[in-house]
């Protein structure tokens, strides 16, 4: 059954636009060659996902909220660090488990005037796809993300690997961190040849605020059948271990089995698709959720060895701090 949606949303270098569209699941979706639609796909969700078309533009004074209720959530340290410890000695056990990526949250007062608060997201964060989405089958989200997912053109595709953090002041990349990018870079490189696609890397860092991140970015060009792929990316591609872990499998059970509370649209993904044309599809990370009262955060950061749970948790916090007002 289809239902409103409504999305406020500026990719890195446009402007916003403000979209009223209508929302459903589904699990074989096909694509309408150049017709625009968004899609969201929470962590959770093994199939499917959810599209929302007929997008009309509307005023920003038409944005509609829809607040879920029963939201659960882990925001205390001593949570976070049972669940580190307990994740932690599965890694040190040489189960195959190489790296875990933990998350929580940290629950405030909402903002009193969201556009406002969307609006300044757009100013502080050029770089980043700032969305604004609410459903009655998700909530209201509001997000920051610096991280592609997948992003196609006429003829090439592009992600990156996104995971090695820290403060930007700090001099050097722990061997921790180097350890952490690289399960995400070998992810990827692995996927490409798998599919067959040829790619060109280059290394970069990223920054947010007084936060640093590695980055390499993956980019295959030139390719007249590139469009064949976007469904091997839709489902098989998301969650990366930048998100999830490695072997992504192991970790995203041990996620599930772990976390004390549901991640939902956090660590999932979300973005626009224009068939044969353009698509655009984000990591949805530096992200809240929006309730009726309150405004919960999401972050998390890569456990692997030589993590320590007092500097995981402050990568968190660090994370969260970017997005408060």
């Amino acid at each position: 059954m289809e239902q409103e949606a409504f999305i406020a949303s500026r990719l890195p270098g446009k402007e916003t636009v403000f979209y009223r569209g209508k929302i459903s699941y589904s699990e074989n979706y096909i694509f309408a060659p150049r017709e625009l639609v968004f899609v969201v796909k929470p962590f959770q969700l093994y199939t499917g996902l959810y599209i929302i078309n007929d997008l009309q533009p509307i005023a920003s004074a038409g944005f509609e909220c829809y607040y879920s209720t029963n939201i659960s959530t882990q925001d205390s340290q001593e949570d976070y660090n049972t669940v580190f410890q307990k994740t932690y000695t599965e890694i040190l056990l040489d189960s195959g488990l190489k790296k875990v990526v933990l998350s929580r949250t940290k629950t405030r007062d909402k903002p009193a005037d969201l556009i406002k608060y969307y609006n300044s997201l757009c100013k502080k964060f050029p770089n980043c796809f700032v969305n604004l989405f609410s459903s009655k089958a998700t909530g209201t989200w509001i997000g920051a993300s610096p991280e592609v997912l997948f992003k196609m053109g006429a003829d090439s595709l592009e992600t990156m690997a996104l995971a090695g953090t820290k403060n930007k002041n700090t001099e050097n990349w722990s061997n921790k961190e180097q350890a952490e990018q690289k399960f995400v870079v070998d992810y990827i490189k692995e996927f490409f040849e798998n599919l067959g696609l040829n790619y060109d890397i280059k290394n970069e860092h990223l920054q947010m605020g007084n936060i640093e991140h590695l980055l390499t970015k993956f980019e295959s060009k030139n390719n007249s059948d590139i469009w064949k792929f976007i469904n091997n990316f839709i489902n098989k591609f998301a969650p990366s271990p930048a998100v999830c872990g490695y072997p992504k499998e192991l970790a995203f059970n041990t996620i599930i089995q772990n976390e004390l509370y549901n991640r939902e649209l956090y660590t999932g993904f979300w973005g626009f698709i224009n068939y044969e044309k353009e698509v655009d599809i984000y990591v949805n990370l530096r992200c809240a959720q929006i309730t009726e009262k309150e405004i919960i955060y999401y972050a998390g950061g890569g456990i692997n060895k030589g993590s320590e749970a007092q500097k995981e948790w402050q990568e968190t916090e660090a994370k969260i701090k970017l997005l408060e007002f």
